[in-house]
């Protein structure tokens, strides 16, 4: 339907959009036998046209240290709440400033170019937005949320795909919550990627990471919330 395409826009091509799920599902579904490791994010989308924002872009919100996806991509890497990944489009270089919701980021580190949405992100520290959603200029922007209990996206490592979608179909198929496997989500970049030498640099990130589940047997599934704010 129409808002889940929008989500699939802000989660994967880097459309700004802002997406907030309770984190209560987080810890449901790793209680599924099968899931062997679980991270997550939040999506925020910054305020086009305001002098708090310094353009209008995707931030990122993640626990870096329990991100598996982006330490395979950018390996160990710390970020304080006053400093920011920057993805390949932005014509800045570590140690510029930007800001977004009024706070001066340091940029951590300029990420390499991938060919999908990452290159109009920003990567942020959940530290960091949750001080942002808790500013009492900006909270009523995110419903009073708070970043601590909220995700826009679940990542899953499993050991069992079928049992593990199995899980996810009992507990949320008749919710507007979606998931799907991490080859698909794959395939469906590759169909958007415009310059295929840019998609196949990216394409070697991500093998990396296939050939390091598939080395221990795992899977990994995507789940986020259909509906967007």
């Amino acid at each position: 339907d129409g808002s889940n395409n929008v989500s699939e826009d802000a989660l994967f091509n880097g459309t700004p959009c802002t997406i907030t799920m309770d984190s209560k599902y987080k810890k449901e579904i790793s209680d599924i036998p099968s899931v062997t490791d679980i991270s997550s994010r939040l999506y925020l989308a910054t305020l086009p046209g305001r002098s708090c924002c310094s353009s209008e872009t995707q931030l990122i919100a993640t626990d870096i240290k329990n991100d598996f996806l982006l330490k395979s991509w950018v390996g160990d890497i710390s970020l304080s709440k006053n400093e920011i990944l920057l993805g390949s489009s932005y014509s800045l270089k570590p140690g510029d400033n930007i800001k977004y919701f009024g706070r001066n980021f340091k940029v951590k580190k300029v990420l390499e170019e991938t060919g999908a949405g990452y290159d109009n992100s920003c990567f942020i520290s959940l530290d960091a937005a949750d001080e942002i959603m808790k500013d009492k200029n900006y909270r009523n922007i995110f419903n009073n949320n708070d970043a601590k209990n909220s995700v826009s996206m679940i990542f899953l490592r499993t050991s069992d795909m079928d049992e593990t979608i199995y899980c996810l179909d009992m507990f949320y198929g008749d919710s507007d919550i979606e998931w799907f496997s991490f080859n698909s989500k794959l395939n469906d970049m590759q169909n958007n990627v415009d310059d295929t030498n840019v998609f196949i640099h990216f394409f070697q990130i991500i093998l990396s990471i296939v050939c390091v589940l598939s080395l221990f047997s795992l899977f990994s599934v995507f789940i986020y919330q259909r509906k967007h704010e």
